[in-house]
């Protein structure tokens, strides 16, 4: 091999030498660009309209149609889809970086207020608070689907699992219907502690907080029976049934000396549309002669005319 020879062999590989580093370089560029991409503050991604986010002056963020018009100007600090219809975003001059949710118009249709929000469905969104974790669900309007701020959730399609204090709901949403199809509720005072399961048709008879509500009468009254002061029964039962309640469940000369931490629970409707909820619960009573003696209380409850419920009979058995 000439001189001349080995001068261009030794060019060539030199170039491909370069070649070979360059490419190497380019697709680290490239990885790091894609890594960098997944911790965007906005969703490179197009929904399902078209619409795609994009980056303005000062990095803040907008959205623009499948046409490539603007619909949305840039001037939010973060800027995500969430379903085909709105948007979580963090504005600009914000203190912190609480979510809200906008529509494509801009509109603000959930406060400022959120640590984060996300579709469940086409028609349900959850939206966690910022300040202390708990949770609200939204419908496809972004109208809170129920009246309840929940404590936690769990979700594993199509079931959403809520809870408030010691209740735990749990929610279908197959076919993007919201229905409650599970409630298990849970009091505990100084005298009396109960536990209670309905499903299927009798839990979505009522909505969460009248099961709620419901269970919070019925601690009031076990504890009443529990320590047989009846003083203030009428709280419970209004005037119109205290005396009928008061006959059957206050045996002269007897002391609850044990209740059952299982209720059993049963809810329907009368022949007039009424929902009638029907409560029964074991306990031991004693006697002045110290004679222990097993019974079933048994008590229903329905709404007044003020939409509170009140306890309208009771008896032993």
């Amino acid at each position: 091999m000439n001189k001349h020879t080995r001068l261009a062999v030794g060019i060539l590989v030199l170039v491909l030498v370069l070649l070979i580093v360059a490419t190497v370089s380019f697709s680290i560029n490239i990885s790091k660009k894609s890594a960098g991409s997944q911790n965007s503050t906005f969703d490179t991604g197009t929904n399902s309209n078209g619409n795609v986010i994009v980056e303005g002056n000062d990095h803040l963020y907008g959205v623009s149609d499948a046409a490539g018009n603007l619909i949305l100007e840039p001037e939010w600090k973060e800027l995500h889809f969430i379903g085909s219809d709105y948007l979580s975003a963090v504005q600009e001059n914000a203190d912190s970086n609480c979510v809200g949710v906008l529509d494509l118009d801009g509109n603000v249709v959930a406060p400022f207020v959120y640590d984060h929000v996300e579709a469940l469905t086409d028609s349900y969104y959850l939206a966690v608070l910022a300040e202390n974790q708990q949770v609200v669900l939204y419908d496809h309007d972004f109208r809170a689907a129920d009246a309840m701020v929940w404590d936690s959730s769990t979700w594993e399609k199509p079931l959403l699992t809520v809870t408030s204090g010691e209740d735990l709901f749990q929610f279908s949403l197959e076919k993007e219907i919201l229905q409650l199809v599970q409630c298990d509720l849970a009091r505990k005072t100084e005298k009396i502690s109960f536990s209670v399961h309905a499903e299927k048709v009798h839990a979505g008879l009522l909505l969460p907080e009248e099961w709620s509500s419901s269970a919070d009468q019925t601690a009031a009254f076990l504890d009443m029976v529990k320590m047989q002061d009846f003083s203030k029964l009428q709280d419970l039962t209004g005037q119109d049934h205290e005396n009928a309640v008061l006959g059957n469940i206050a045996p002269a000369d007897t002391k609850v000396t044990r209740m059952d931490s299982d209720v059993y629970l049963q809810a329907e409707q009368n022949e007039a549309g009424k929902l009638i909820l029907t409560w029964q619960i074991g306990l031991t009573l004693r006697n002045a002669e110290n004679t222990s003696e097993n019974k079933t209380l048994t008590f229903k409850m329905e709404k007044n005319g003020k939409e509170t419920w009140v306890i309208t009979e009771a008896k032993l058995s």
